[in-house]
């Protein structure tokens, strides 16, 4: 069994609702520029919700 341990106490998923033919980040395209800055964006302000103030982290995961 694999065991992860965390390293932060706060987690969250950002993802979006519409997103087009954007199915990983390699495959963007310049037409995908809103959507990848619109997640951003939101990924700020859910960290600001959550208090978040001394900073966070983003990971972009991409393919499996």
């Amino acid at each position: 069994m694999l065991m992860r341990v965390l390293q932060a106490p706060t987690h969250f998923l950002v993802i979006p609702k519409v997103r087009g033919n954007l199915a990983g980040l390699s495959g963007a395209q310049p037409s995908d520029e809103g959507t990848l800055g619109h997640l951003l964006i939101v990924a700020g302000q859910v960290a600001n919700q959550e208090g978040l103030d001394s900073g966070y982290r983003v990971v972009i995961n991409d393919g499996v």
